[in-house]
């Protein structure tokens, strides 16, 4: 090839090169079983989060800022963490995301106090991205799929093919399945257990609770599922082998002037994984994923069935509750995610027990 061919082959292909577009933020997960930094069974992959200018390694490290520098080879990442779960000095990662293949993180992780040192990182793009922590293989990770509520999934169902059962519990089935990224579904039953049944319709484990189980299930992105029972009593779950990892007792009807403290609200979760949880004893609770403290009690003037949409930007959440009458005080609620605080509040003739839907014109 000549100079003067050489010459405009470089100027046809360097227009293209500019012309492609930055990589995008997301979550990365890493091989099934490979952690990196983590001395943990579950989750059985870690995350690489990138959100702007902020970078976690979950559940290792947490959110820190970096300044991600795009170059024509792509994202070159560089973040230090002072310290991370488990792991005393810095940790710091040094990591591309190349141009040509976005849905891709490889790299090092060099850490100072233990042993290896220098470590591999190789992630790749989760198939599903979701403004909070639900787990990002999953397709249906919660009631109505996201923090919105919508509803709505990108998976297209086949008339063709598939592998159809049947899974026979003690009693009627009243909550809707969650399923994991493995495709196994997750479901409770009035028969007072719940279930992980795999894609071929086999049992793979259940627990049993003290009362019905009405309420869907959610899972995390800490390999977790979190179940809410008529006994009063919120359940995390390891996801894998259906062992308990806590479990929360709501307050005492006497407490709150209620009548009973069924869990029936289903689950949410908050962009920092803090948990929102109604009861049936009029509080709706905010508690700490991994402990399983409150932060907050909500209460209202009667049971809340309504699961709170959540706006992880604004860090609020949005429900009904079933008071049928508005002298009697309000029944729909913008709540202050971090406070419990009210931020504004109606009230109608009519139960509101159906949850809430936050649409992207920001009406709910």
């Amino acid at each position: 090839m000549g100079p003067i061919a050489a010459l405009l082959v470089l100027l046809t292909a360097a227009p293209a090169i500019a012309r492609r577009p930055p990589c995008t933020d997301g979550r990365f997960t890493t091989a099934d079983g490979h952690h990196v930094l983590a001395d943990v069974t579950a989750p059985a992959s870690e995350t690489i989060v990138l959100d702007g200018t902020s970078i976690a390694i979950e559940p290792a490290c947490s959110r820190v800022t970096y300044k991600p520098r795009r170059t024509r080879k792509g994202t070159i990442i560089r973040a230090v963490w002072a310290d991370c779960d488990g792991i005393a000095g810095p940790v710091t990662l040094r990591a591309l995301q190349p141009a040509r293949k976005c849905d891709l993180i490889k790299g090092t992780v060099r850490v100072k106090s233990v042993r290896p040192k220098r470590r591999k990182v190789r992630a790749t793009r989760a198939p599903y991205a979701y403004d909070v922590p639900l787990d990002p293989q999953s397709p249906w990770p919660k009631f109505r799929r996201t923090s919105r509520q919508d509803g709505r999934s990108p998976i297209t169902p086949s008339l063709t093919g598939g592998n159809l059962w049947t899974f026979q519990t003690g009693k009627g089935i009243f909550s809707t399945p969650v399923i994991g990224g493995d495709g196994t579904v997750y479901v409770g039953s009035a028969d007072r257990t719940f279930y992980a049944i795999a894609p071929d319709g086999t049992p793979r484990w259940q627990f049993l609770t003290g009362e019905i189980i009405d309420s869907s299930a959610l899972l995390d992105d800490r390999g977790r599922v979190y179940i809410g029972s008529g006994d009063g009593k919120l359940y995390a779950l390891d996801r894998t082998t259906g062992d308990p990892v806590w479990t929360f007792a709501a307050d005492a009807p006497s407490v709150s002037g209620a009548f009973i403290n069924w869990f029936e609200g289903n689950v949410a979760i908050g962009g920092d994984g803090t948990l929102y949880v109604p009861n049936d004893n009029f509080f709706t609770y905010a508690l700490d994923r991994d402990t399983a403290d409150v932060r907050w009690r909500f209460r209202t003037a009667d049971q809340t069935w309504s699961l709170p949409a959540v706006d992880p930007a604004a860090g609020r959440l949005f429900m009904g509750n079933n008071n049928l009458l508005a002298i009697l005080g309000s029944n729909t609620f913008a709540i202050d995610g971090t406070s419990g605080d009210s931020l504004w509040d109606t009230a109608t003739d009519g139960s509101i027990a159906a949850r809430a839907q936050r649409a992207r014109s920001s009406v709910i």
